[in-house]
């Protein structure tokens, strides 16, 4: 694998599992706010679930990722649409559950 064919999956990995780790902390943010919530729960509840899949995705993004790296080790392309699909479907959830969680707390 090139050197810069490595550090673009290096990256890519990286933002997945920081992705993931966000998506985990809007579930305890919602799941607290839900507790103390007085207008009725739900954007915190779609907001929970839409961060709940985005960290599906983010984990089957990475399945996806270790997989094409053992069977093309040689050209492994970031822009597969095997690879493309999962990280595009974990960012688009983790936005959704952004924006759920602002349209409760306004």
């Amino acid at each position: 694998m090139t050197e810069l064919r490595h550090k673009s999956v290096d990256i890519a990995v990286e933002l997945c599992k920081q992705i993931i780790t966000l998506s985990s902390a809007v579930i305890g943010l919602s799941v607290g706010l839900l507790k103390d919530s007085q207008k009725g729960g739900g954007f915190l509840i779609a907001s929970s679930c839409f961060a709940i899949l985005s960290i599906i995705f983010g984990l089957l993004f990475l399945m996806v990722a270790v997989t094409n790296i053992n069977e093309h080790s040689e050209k492994i392309d970031i822009y597969r649409k095997s690879i493309k699909i999962p990280i595009g479907n974990q960012i688009f959830l983790f936005v959704l559950s952004l924006l759920s969680l602002i349209a409760h707390i306004f």
